[in-house]
């Protein structure tokens, strides 16, 4: 946890700069249209007194109460955007309640917005609950590189499209005849996962008579004594951007080239946690390519998709699965992605089960049965 003492006059400063970044930048935000401008309390949002939102953050912070410091931390940055130690603070909040996604990603935001005492970070025992979780562990080493870099004008990287080859396990049904036509399952493992450990799930199909292939996310990084993969780069908000299009055209291929060597009918792209959000963003990006998109464990990434994207693909069948126990991807990300994608116009399945982050026997039967009512 860090502290900073602010005037009242730069709270003010943030309050119009938080409002005029709100108007200026609607998505996630307020929408200008829905301002009456004529209205008596248009501007009363000016007489909050930001500060003491941070003031009860601070407090509730210091009584162990860390859930209402976050909410409390939230609302100030919701008038001062840009205050890193708030946010850092934030992270701080999440990390001491075990909650990895949420620290990592603030922790990453207050870095762009100016916080670099990642030395710090690295050993703040607030982080203490998550500093072993994959992708908290992968956002501070990508943070420490990219602040060393900063510091060195000498010193510098950048990051080339490059055409590489990737492994795809293909587990093809028993008694398979080439000259029959098959449906075909495309699995998307989960982050730090792999193609053969996705395609393992095979066994725990029922009597599966389809063709079942798992991809290889292109992104290795070391995990414990092994590697680990992802389906995007992020050590730049522009970086995770384009390469979460080039992993989208990369999945676009495998089904190509798939179709090319067996004899595809119909395609499902399932994914597990990462891989769920990337089922969603490669499937909603090649609707045509897709009968059917099915997230287990995952979110819809709305900072990468747009509403127009999402809701231009609305004619794919999705079956959303999430266990209702599971703490690393919250079972309320199931639901929100449920409820916007019914919203935009989709035939949305979803399947509650008691568990937690995994993909469970019971939800890929459950999976089979919802591909054979298309049939």
């Amino acid at each position: 946890m860090k502290w900073l003492s602010r005037f009242f006059i730069w709270g003010l400063i943030g309050v119009m700069l938080a409002g005029i970044t709100a108007v200026a930048n609607p998505r996630g935000g307020v929408d200008p249209a829905a301002i009456d401008p004529l209205q008596a309390d248009a501007g009363d949002f000016l007489d909050v007194d930001p500060g003491e939102y941070e003031r009860l953050a601070n407090q509730a912070y210091q009584q162990q109460a860390y859930r209402k410091a976050a909410q409390y931390y939230l609302a100030y940055l919701h008038y001062n955007s840009q205050d890193f130690t708030a946010i850092y603070n934030l992270a701080c909040c999440y990390g001491l309640m075990g909650e990895a996604y949420h620290a990592a990603k603030y922790l990453e935001r207050a870095v762009r917005a100016g916080f670099d005492d990642i030395a710090w970070a690295a050993q703040d025992p607030d982080f203490n609950a998550v500093r072993q979780d994959v992708r908290f562990a992968a956002t501070l080493d990508s943070l420490t590189v990219w602040l060393k870099k900063a510091e060195d004008p000498h010193l510098t990287a950048i990051y080339l499209r490059a055409d590489t080859f990737l492994k795809c396990v293909i587990h093809l049904p028993v008694d398979y005849d080439s000259s029959q036509t098959y449906t075909l399952v495309l699995g998307l493992h989960g982050y730090g996962g792999s193609a053969e450990q996705f395609i393992n799930l095979w066994d725990q199909f029922e009597q599966p008579d389809f063709i079942y292939a798992a991809l290889q996310a292109p992104y290795a990084f070391p995990l414990d004594e092994k590697l680990g993969h992802s389906w995007h780069l992020d050590f730049t908000p522009e970086l995770r951007k384009v390469t979460a299009q080039t992993t989208g055209d990369y999945v676009a291929r495998a089904v190509t080239e798939l179709k090319r060597l067996y004899p595809v009918g119909e395609v499902y792209l399932m994914g597990f946690s990462q891989g769920a959000a990337y089922t969603l963003i490669s499937g909603i990006r090649h609707p045509d390519l897709f009968a059917g998109l099915i997230p287990f464990g995952g979110w819809l990434d709305q900072e990468t998709l747009d509403e127009e994207e999402i809701t231009a693909a609305n004619q794919v069948r999705i079956f959303i699965a999430h266990g209702k126990q599971d703490q690393r991807v919250k079972y309320a990300a199931g639901t929100t992605a449920r409820d916007v994608l019914k919203t935009a116009g989709y035939d949305v399945t979803f399947y509650a089960f008691d568990g937690g982050h995994s993909v469970p026997a019971e939800g890929l039967r459950a999976v089979q049965q919802w591909i054979k009512q298309k049939e």
